[in-house]
């Protein structure tokens, strides 16, 4: 095998990356930087060009001031007042010069520091301006004396100062000409760059991504038109290198479907006829539900034939005892996921009303659109009476009716896990009645019996739709108050439990009293799990036997020294 060639995956040394989510960043960085190169040389040639004007415009004031001056100094000669305007206008100078020879603001214009090209203009301002300073100091002297002063000097003085000081403009400007010129050479050098890169940019833009495209889309309209055999053989290790391969795969896994399509001739053939002789029901309807073929399995099971079903609505088996929001999920859930599965009752064309165990799958056309819906049903009436039979044997107690010790558990362990979630008090009453072991030893175990199933009915009448009752053996019952806001909102039901239980009862024309003891325990603060609720619920109603029976009681930790003993 031929070793990989390094110089293949990189350009004068450069690793190009591998995907194209990391090409298109070093794309994104190098444009950046890029473009932050064009704005930091554009602003470079901004605040070269400012600096120049700035310079022109205050040499430019110098060259006038300098007038200013010695038409001040002249008028000073015959006005002394005027020396203060004097003085301003040479210390303006002054600033004008330094801010020029070292850099600095002036004239309200911040001036940068004449290049080395200037400074023999600039030192010849400044020393003609010390010469033109004492000039206008003997001027001035002279014109305050009897003798008078002459002019001439300080005006030669002015004339040379006002000539070095049109040299300095006049060299400043022809800088800032040539600044011009270069930046104008500049911006032509940067556009050719940025020019440059751009097109190097389009070269491997092309040769990375604009090629291999090219070539995926060859090979997808090859696909397209039925050649399958055709491959793309990319090999690359990127995106587009993965979906080439993709595409090969696919291509090759067509092909191998296309060789299947003969044999799945004869499958098709084979599950016609269990679509013919199957048990289970199938119905066949459209996107809007109206029936397009059935199985002789569905008249087997609804009693329609063909001729009767066909073309027409399945709400034709409505029983009626399903709501609009029941079929509403249901056609909701086939517009989302193209399947539902759940009983539902419908009625025979008898008019008998069944229970079917129904399934409905989509198939689906190339477009995405419904092409069918396809139903499979059984009848399972049958099923769910024995189901819900041996559920409410094992769950319900065959004397009272109310849940049994097992239902009882698995309720209390339910609201434990609702109240945490929730947060408020649930009270666990622990029952037991008073008197019972008499009246069945007395009246005979029939009427025994017949009075808990009193006592049975008056204890669900004590309680609301959200509580729970439930008989845990003998005489004994528990309840589960919940949503309490304070322990003290159980004392009134627990009054309503004991004068309930307490009114009398008639078995055979016989009347009884009996009375009952009931303990409660609250969650959470007696106890966090089932058992020890029912513990403590046991404890508080022992108590209760113990100061007299017909009450009840509330836990507290003292009853735990208690050893409980139970008896009537």
């Amino acid at each position: 095998m031929t070793a990989p060639n390094p110089a293949k995956r990189r350009f004068h040394g450069f690793p190009w990356p591998r995907t194209l989510r990391r090409k298109v960043i070093l794309a994104f960085v190098l444009a950046a930087f890029l473009a932050v190169g064009n704005i930091l040389v554009v602003q470079s040639l901004l605040r070269e060009s400012d600096g120049l004007a700035a310079a022109v415009n205050v040499a430019g004031k110098m060259r006038m001031l300098s007038q200013r001056i010695t038409l001040e100094a002249l008028a000073g000669a015959a006005v002394p007042q005027r020396a203060d305007h004097l003085r301003q206008y040479r210390d303006t100078f002054d600033q004008a010069y330094r801010a020029l020879m070292s850099g600095g603001e002036a004239y309200g214009l911040r001036v940068p520091q004449v290049g080395l090209s200037q400074a023999r203009q600039l030192a010849a301002v400044g020393h003609d301006w010390q010469i033109y300073q004492e000039s206008v100091a003997v001027f001035s002297q002279a014109a305050r004396s009897a003798a008078g002063a002459d002019p001439e000097p300080l005006l030669a003085a002015g004339d040379q100062l006002l000539g070095s000081a049109e040299a300095l403009l006049d060299a400043l400007v022809r800088h800032a000409r040539d600044v011009q010129r270069n930046a104008l050479y500049n911006s032509y050098i940067l556009f050719a760059l940025n020019l440059f890169l751009l097109l190097l940019a389009y070269a491997l833009v092309s040769r990375q991504v604009l090629r291999p495209i090219r070539r995926l889309v060859e090979q997808c309209r090859e696909l397209a038109s039925g050649n399958f055999a055709v491959r793309s053989r990319l090999r690359r290790r990127d995106e587009l290198g993965s979906l080439g391969g993709a595409l090969d795969e696919s291509a090759a896994h067509i092909e191998r479907l296309l060789a299947e399509v003969a044999r799945e001739r004869v499958s098709l053939q084979q599950a016609a006829l269990v679509y013919e002789h199957t048990s289970e029901a199938m119905v066949v309807t459209d996107v809007d539900g109206y029936v397009q073929n059935i199985n002789p399995a569905f008249t087997a099971v609804t009693g329609y034939r063909a001729a009767e079903i066909v073309g027409k609505r399945l709400n034709v088996l409505s029983s009626g005892r399903h709501d609009r929001d029941f079929y509403r999920d249901m056609w909701q859930s086939l517009a989302q996921s193209g399947r539902w599965s759940g009983d539902i009752w419908n009625r025979r064309k008898s008019g008998e009303e069944f229970v079917e165990r129904l399934t409905i799958n989509t198939s689906y056309n190339p477009d995405g659109s419904v092409n069918c819906r396809i139903g499979l049903f059984s009848d399972v009436t049958e099923k769910r009476r024995r189901e819900a039979l041996i559920w409410r044997q094992a769950h319900y107690d065959h004397l009272t009716q109310l849940p049994n010790r097992q239902m009882f558990h698995a309720s209390l362990q339910r609201c434990i896990e609702d109240a945490h979630n929730s947060g408020p008090y649930f009270a666990l009453m622990f029952l037991d009645l008073d008197l019972f072991k008499e009246v069945n030893d007395t009246f005979g175990h029939d009427e025994g019996d017949e009075l808990l199933r009193l006592v049975s009915r008056r204890l669900t009448g004590c309680i609301r739709d959200s509580d729970l009752a439930a008989r845990l053996g003998g005489d004994e019952f528990t309840l589960i108050i919940q949503r309490l806001n304070h322990p003290d909102d159980v004392r009134p039901i627990c009054r309503k439990v004991l004068d309930a239980i307490a009114q009398p009862y008639t078995l055979s024309g016989n009347t009884v009293h009996i009375s009952a003891s009931v303990g409660v325990a609250f969650h959470p603060r007696d106890g966090g799990d089932a058992a020890t609720l029912l513990k403590r619920a046991d404890l508080a109603m022992y108590a209760a036997k113990q100061k007299g029976r017909n009450r009840y009681c509330l836990f507290s930790p003292d009853m735990l020294q208690a050893a409980p003993s139970h008896g009537d």
